[in-house]
């Protein structure tokens, strides 16, 4: 759905610029024309920058003698013979003169038409006068859009990647040249859809690249979480065997250094206990065979300094009577 907005809002762009564009290019038209028909007025024959060739209106077919009066409030008269323009003036003196306008003057792209872009120029009834670019709108394809009842309209013929679009615009040429034309301008569709299918492919560009770096990321993170994770396992096992002075190393802040820490703090309590454990037992063996009270002294002496952790143990004995009778101290 937002694939057809998009193509619907560029095409309804490309066509209201053609619209403005085929105005523009009309109107630099008629400009054209109008200068073609000072020069052919003032300097006569011979050929000038907007003039190809001159000649006598009557003996080329342009006029009759029962058409000169059409130039009394004309700038001149615009006559078509095939693909050629022709202009008709009237001198001071009464004369008749017909020019040639160069195709190359009138239909110059500079400045008529946007870069790129296809134009065409049609006589009323649209038949081709002169087209730069592509092919042109067929006569079919212009009525249909509506010349001939219409000043303006939207063109639209092909199909597939060939469609084409734009719009053309019939010049009011009538009061100052007699006549009117109609030009043209086009473009192809997958040009006007070329914004849309450059994102399509930056996106999926941007789209690959994006899941690339999740994927990495995801990855540096997994790691990260299951690093802790198979060290915490493989402390856990070896706890399991009895290895209570096993430990983790502890990293950071986050959750798995308190689980880190909290781990290696159970190992050592369980160390400890395990020492105190073996401590009591070994005393409670060497209780019972033990015969030296001085031995067994230093056993229970060398007992308490692993239990409480301590670097010595002083120790007092008393007689029957209640009295100290030794009192010894063992490192």
């Amino acid at each position: 759905q937002s694939h057809r907005r998009v193509t619907a809002v560029l095409t309804t762009t490309a066509a209201e610029k053609a619209r403005q564009d085929v105005k523009t290019a009309g109107v630099m038209l008629l400009e054209r024309l109008a200068l073609a028909a000072r020069q052919l007025a003032y300097e006569g024959t011979g050929e000038s920058e907007t003039i190809a060739e001159t000649g006598d209106p009557f003996a080329l077919g342009l006029l009759d003698p029962q058409t000169p009066a059409e130039l009394a409030d004309r700038d001149a008269l615009l006559r078509l013979r095939g693909d050629e323009l022709w202009l008709v003036t009237s001198g001071s003196d009464g004369s008749f003169l017909a020019g040639r306008v160069d195709p190359a003057y009138v239909f110059d792209p500079d400045g008529l038409v946007p870069p790129r872009a296809s134009f065409s120029v049609h006589a009323p009834n649209g038949a081709l006068v002169h087209a730069v670019g592509d092919a042109p709108p067929s006569v079919a394809t212009l009525r249909e859009a509506g010349l001939g009842t219409e000043a303006r309209g939207e063109l639209r013929w092909g199909e597939g990647d060939d469609t084409r679009l734009g719009a053309y615009w019939e010049v009011f040429l009538r009061p100052r040249f007699g006549t009117n034309l109609a030009v043209a301008l086009h473009d192809r569709r997958s040009r006007v859809l070329a914004p849309l299918h450059g994102f399509e492919r930056d996106f999926l560009t941007v789209a690959l690249l994006t899941l690339a770096i999740v994927a990495l990321a995801s990855l540096v993170r997994v790691r990260r979480i299951l690093n802790p994770v198979g060290r915490l396992v493989a402390a856990t096992q070896r706890i399991a065997r009895r290895d209570f002075g096993v430990r983790v190393e502890v990293r950071g802040r986050d959750e798995f250094s308190e689980l880190g820490s909290a781990f290696n703090a159970m190992a050592e309590d369980l160390e400890h206990r395990e020492q105190v454990l073996g401590v009591i037992n070994a005393f409670g063996a060497n209780l019972a065979v033990e015969r030296s009270p001085r031995m067994l002294m230093r056993r229970l002496s060398v007992g308490a300094t692993r239990m409480l952790r301590v670097d010595g143990v002083l120790i007092h004995t008393f007689g029957e009577s209640g009295h100290l009778e030794v009192d010894q101290l063992w490192i």
